[in-house]
């Protein structure tokens, strides 16, 4: 992930509303490949990498030993990341939404309301894996992301025993 950025490196997870499909990829990447190279943090190239990821990801990564992303910057990236959901009808801020792995090895998008049923209901358990997009760091994306969902925020959501 991110090959070329250090493990301190900043990242940046927008997670789409729904799988992408193939061509809605390479549409991301088209985009991006413009963009990134572009980026810039007050006249300051920035040293950055995307990635999209499980079909479902789109990775941000930012050096900030070279230069750190400033609010302008991080602005500019939110405005395209928006421009490319409204171009596709994907929207990648819905924070409502948790991905995570059901017993097909599928990844599943449901909402904190179903999320919470389907735990109550012991289709989601603590093994289960999630994806903690919360992660902030390149290291963290690496061992914290995707992670059992006992380890990760959405333990928050489990009842007490």
């Amino acid at each position: 992930m991110l090959p070329s950025l250090s493990n301190q490196s900043t990242i940046w997870i927008f997670q789409a509303n729904r799988i992408l499909n193939p061509k809605e990829i390479e549409f991301i990447n088209s985009k991006l490949a413009l963009f990134i190279p572009e980026w810039a943090a007050h006249g300051t190239k920035l040293k950055a990498e995307f990635e999209v990821l499980k079909n479902l990801f789109v990775l941000i990564g930012v050096d900030e030993n070279q230069a750190t992303a400033s609010g302008c910057s991080k602005d500019a990236l939110n405005k395209e990341i928006l421009g490319i959901g409204a171009e596709l009808g994907v929207d990648f801020f819905d924070r409502l939404k948790i991905a995570y792995v059901n017993e097909n090895n599928e990844i599943v998008l449901a909402d904190m309301a179903t999320f919470k049923t389907l735990i109550q209901k012991d289709i989601v358990r603590q093994n289960t894996f999630v994806y903690n997009n919360l992660v902030s760091t390149k290291e963290d994306l690496i061992n914290h992301w995707e992670v059992q969902l006992k380890d990760s925020w959405h333990a928050n959501l489990m009842p007490i025993l």
